[in-house]
């Protein structure tokens, strides 16, 4: 087994694609069949333009074509960054849960809580659940409260007037 490159980026490893097919100088029309790939799929994928992603059917059927295998080498200097690596899986995995289970909220159960929320009193803003003449006194208490540095009053002290 003879390792032809160590290819750091996909860039790298389509140079290292490229390099081979103009080595065996054969045309990407004649290796596209042998290959397996449709007429055209070759230049798409290593073509001056490049409009197309190698997948994963593609790469294994050109590396078949070009006569090359991937093997798999464990690196051993990963094996400090392990834990930052499971850290890092656990909070994807917590996120994508998370959002599973907010999807998985039918709208019925939705507006059930929402309704026995409002029935608490909760659902709606201060301003509808007193009384217009009941607002009216607690903002002017709060408007003296600012203007003349006094203490907000409390419930004892409401209706009694200081003069």
């Amino acid at each position: 087994m003879n390792v032809v490159a160590q290819p750091l980026t996909y860039e790298e490893f389509m140079g290292v694609i490229q390099a081979r097919i103009e080595a065996l100088d054969v045309a990407y029309s004649a290796l596209e069949p042998a290959c397996g790939l449709t007429g055209g799929h070759l230049g798409k994928l290593m073509g001056v333009a490049r409009t197309k992603m190698i997948g994963l059917q593609s790469l294994l059927k050109l590396l078949e074509g070009v006569g090359y295998r991937i093997h798999l080498v464990e690196h051993l200097t990963l094996d400090a960054t392990k834990d930052e690596l499971d850290r890092d899986y656990k909070a994807r995995t917590y996120r994508r849960e998370k959002g599973r289970l907010r999807k998985q909220l039918s709208p019925a159960i939705i507006t059930a809580a929402a309704r026995q929320y409002g029935a608490m009193g909760k659902g709606k803003p201060k301003t509808f659940r007193i009384s217009p003449s009941q607002l009216t006194r607690k903002q002017r208490k709060a408007a003296r409260a600012r203007w003349y540095g006094q203490a907000k009053p409390t419930k004892q002290h409401v209706g009694v007037s200081n003069a």
